[in-house]
């Protein structure tokens, strides 16, 4: 599990310069921990091609909502 990637589509989905947010990306971490393996299988999916590591980069559609759910 990539630990940086992860970090930085937290930070690309919740504000983390707001109290609110920093709590739901705490809770994101906490759940991609929680589910390593499975989030491992799905980062490794993606960077099978590069059109998927092409398409992983831009999970988030410039919101606060994820496009592709982790």
């Amino acid at each position: 599990m990539d630990k940086k990637f992860l970090k930085y589509i937290g930070h690309d989905l919740y504000n983390v310069k707001k109290l609110k947010e920093r709590k739901r990306y705490i809770v994101f971490r906490i759940r991609c921990g929680l589910h390593k393996s499975q989030i491992g299988a799905l980062l490794d999916f993606f960077q099978t091609t590069p059109l998927r590591r092409e398409m992983l980069k831009h999970t988030t559609c410039g919101t606060n909502y994820p496009c592709v759910f982790l």
